[in-house]
């Protein structure tokens, strides 16, 4: 899926804002305004899938399948101004396919791949086609479920329908008064595909190239970052980011912002949980995202939703496993969801996309030292399976996509400090492709 020649992922901020802001609609989440830069055909982000689609509503762009065709974000590129061009361009294609082109090729898995109604995160497709060809079908943008505990209630869409009407989107009306929200009964009626050049989400990801790299608060407070350079790190290459981090009681790195790298969070000794957005490779300053965190056993970060920006777990006091959502940088206690209950004992707390399917799982180390993965539900997870025994003793586990295949490895600091790496081979992981990345890690606070 991924290109290993692909172009680390940068920032793109777009200007324009919504004018038809409307009267509110329900609990919709924040409009994406980042996106990273893939190229025409190339790996995408799911966010910058977002970011695409919203940029034609921001420029009011009207439906006309057989007018002039419009421009990307990047202004390079050119699709036709209907529903099947607006998918093409949202997913960075290098034409304007037609709706039974898209669905034949999802049937055969040229490129894309049919998906589970249930299975749909941010960037996926829907599409319909009625005639067994030609321009009688009908293809819309999955953004976000209505309701994530209930799919069911329906979800909301980008979706390009009718001449002169600009696209209906999750976030406002648009020119004629419509919402992007298709019921329940609507969605039936399509087939549900996913673009397989979707890129998957970024646990340590420091450097944004699609291999996880490898960051850790050392003896001396400082944090690290080493890159990881050919599935290996090395001393000669790691380098500070910041010092005075020996106080810190969590410490997690995942995209946060949605631009295709890897930030930094983590819990202060006033229990304060901190957001340090990752500026060309360096962390500069840090917005309080929740107080209150000082009593947590475990936090982590991953992208539990699947819209490309990652989420917050962790295990309160009480030993719930509680999920807080991003919510436009941002999480609150109002939006915090229990996953579980009875996590008290856990010694190791990993969200990251174990599976592939681009939504970050649970991995865990319980009191027995047996490492488990609890795969991601909709948002919810059940059952579990046993991937290996005997960590226990480890110092440090974490799992992050250290192969860049999109799916997470499992990584850890074994009782003799050595940096240990376990290749995620088919869902599973072996002492027999286990490898030693680095020793002298026995020292080191945290390890991500």
């Amino acid at each position: 899926m991924r290109s290993n020649t692909r172009p680390r992922a940068v920032a793109v901020l777009l200007g324009a804002v919504l004018a038809l802001l409307g009267a509110a609609v329900g609990p919709l989440l924040t409009t994406p305004t980042a996106a990273s830069a893939s190229t025409v055909g190339g790996t995408i982000a799911r966010s910058e899938i977002m970011a695409r689609a919203q940029n034609w509503v921001d420029r009011h762009l009207t439906y006309d399948m057989n007018g002039s065709w419009a421009s990307d974000l990047e202004g390079s590129h050119t699709y036709r101004r209907d529903c099947s061009g607006l998918v093409s361009m949202a997913w960075h294609l290098g034409a304007s396919l037609t709706t039974d082109v898209f669905l034949s090729r999802a049937r055969n898995g040229n490129g894309m791949e049919v998906i589970p109604k249930d299975g749909l995160k941010a960037g996926d497709a829907m599409v319909y086609d009625n005639d067994g060809g030609g321009t009688g079908g009908h293809i819309e943008l999955f953004s976000h479920w209505v309701n994530s505990a209930n799919h069911n209630d329906g979800a909301y869409v980008y979706s390009f329908n009718s001449d002169g009407q600009t696209v209906q989107n999750p976030y406002a009306n648009n020119n004629v008064g419509k919402l992007g929200r298709n019921s329940n009964d609507e969605m039936n009626q399509f087939t549900f595909i996913r673009y397989k050049a979707v890129d998957g989400e970024r646990v340590s990801d420091f450097s944004g190239d699609g291999y996880s790299d490898v960051l850790g608060v050392n003896a001396a407070g400082d944090l690290m970052y080493y890159p990881n350079n050919g599935i290996a790190i090395a001393d000669s290459t790691a380098r500070r980011l910041a010092t005075g981090w020996g106080s810190y009681s969590h410490v997690m790195a995942a995209d946060f912002s949605g631009d295709g790298a890897a930030d930094i969070l983590g819990v202060n000794s006033a229990g304060n949980l901190l957001y340090f957005p990752n500026n060309g490779f360096n962390i500069s300053g840090s917005t309080v995202l929740k107080t209150g965190f000082g009593a947590f056993t475990h936090v982590t970060a991953g992208d539990f939703s699947g819209d490309g920006y990652a989420d917050v777990l962790g295990v309160n006091a009480a030993g719930d496993l509680m999920y807080y959502p991003n919510n436009g940088i941002a999480i609150a206690d109002s939006t915090a969801r229990r996953l579980a209950t009875g996590w008290g004992t856990i010694r190791h707390l990993m969200a990251a996309d174990f599976s592939g399917d681009g939504a970050a799982d649970i991995l865990a180390v319980n009191a027995a030292g047996n490492l488990l993965y609890y795969p991601n539900n909709g948002y919810n997870i059940s059952g579990s399976a046993q991937l290996r025994t005997g960590f226990g003793t480890y110092l440090h586990v974490f799992a992050s996509d250290f192969s860049g295949d999109d799916h997470a490895d499992i990584l850890g600091v074994n009782a003799a400090g050595d940096l240990m790496y376990y290749p995620n081979n088919g869902l599973a992981i072996a002492d027999s492709t286990a490898r030693r990345l680095d020793q002298d890690w026995g020292t080191f606070r945290h390890a991500m």
